[in-house]
């Protein structure tokens, strides 16, 4: 705000109402703008964005705006919390968007409901599960209410696992699944991946892998000391759970991006340029059955 053009209108207005007492003069107290990395938060920006047909429109879910958030799937109390958690401040700063992205993911991890959805998929054989045989594994809806329902996905001897959860080489850091590794597949059994298959551009087709039936998720026994891995003692990581799917369906997954590709300064939040906005990425994927018979056959998926 200017401060002499507004000293100069309380000026004004104390002659045109006399009956104020001498010395009136309201309090004001500056804060600064709110920024956030990889967005912009100018009015006249996202317009040029929206007339220019680089977004959808004023609810394009890159947009910071309020029909934005929530056609992304913000909630109301995620944005309060991210609120108190920066705080007020009179100086230019800026913040970065994983902290409005924690808290959506905060909140949402209390109340939301858990789906299975396999993005980019890769087939997993078990080799030495019977075939024809199938069994229904468990699932909490949400796993921080105990007293959710839950749902069941069938496992069986060919699934198919997330393309990003196998690694073709030897890594004692990579802690899902890898050649001669043993890794839990999400609520079932232990499993050891033997080898894979690959094309002559060397894409992965195929992973194999037999499983030890006496380390099926919650069973007591051996399955507690099997998840302490094979010879170290320790628990298998969480992140060595990769989630899989068996009977699927086709569906289109969009995971809307942030509306800025490259990380934004306080000076560069309104820039004299309109910069270059990321894309919606949709591919092919696939979903429990359950999961595409209650949504439509575009699924948002907030990551982020």
């Amino acid at each position: 705000m200017h401060r002499p053009l507004y000293d100069y209108f309380v000026d004004l207005l104390k002659k045109v109402e006399p009956e104020h007492p001498e010395g009136y003069r309201p309090r004001q107290i500056e804060f600064n703008r709110l920024n956030l990395t990889y967005t912009m938060m100018s009015k006249r920006k996202l317009l040029q964005l929206v007339q220019e047909g680089h977004v959808s429109g004023w609810d394009d879910p890159r947009m910071p705006t309020v029909c934005g958030l929530r056609r992304r799937g913000y909630t109301p109390e995620s944005i309060r919390s991210f609120v108190n958690k920066i705080g007020y401040t009179k100086y230019d700063g800026i913040i970065d968007m994983a902290l409005l992205e924690h808290a959506v993911r905060e909140d949402l991890n209390r109340r939301a409901l858990r789906g299975s959805a396999v993005l980019d998929s890769v087939r997993l054989v078990i080799t030495n599960y019977p075939e024809g045989q199938t069994e229904d594994m468990s699932f909490l809806n949400n796993p921080e209410d105990p007293d959710s329902d839950s749902h069941t996905i069938r496992f069986s001897r060919e699934l198919f696992i997330e393309r990003e959860d196998f690694y073709g080489g030897c890594s004692e850091k990579y802690f899902r699944m890898t050649p001669g590794q043993e890794v839990r597949l999400k609520s079932a059994y232990i499993v050891r991946c033997t080898g894979c298959k690959k094309d002559d551009a060397g894409n992965i087709l195929e992973v194999y892998a037999e499983y030890d039936p006496e380390t099926l998720s919650g069973r007591p026994g051996r399955a507690t000391a099997r998840s302490r891995g094979p010879s170290t003692g320790y628990l298998l990581p969480t992140a060595s759970l990769p989630k899989f799917v068996s009977t699927t369906v086709s569906s289109s997954m969009r995971t809307p991006a942030r509306l800025l590709r490259t990380r934004n300064s306080p000076s560069s939040s309104t820039p004299s340029r309109l910069p270059s906005c990321a894309k919606h990425v949709s591919s092919p994927s696939s979903l429990r059955p359950s999961v595409a018979n209650t949504t439509s056959s575009s699924v948002w998926v907030t990551s982020a």
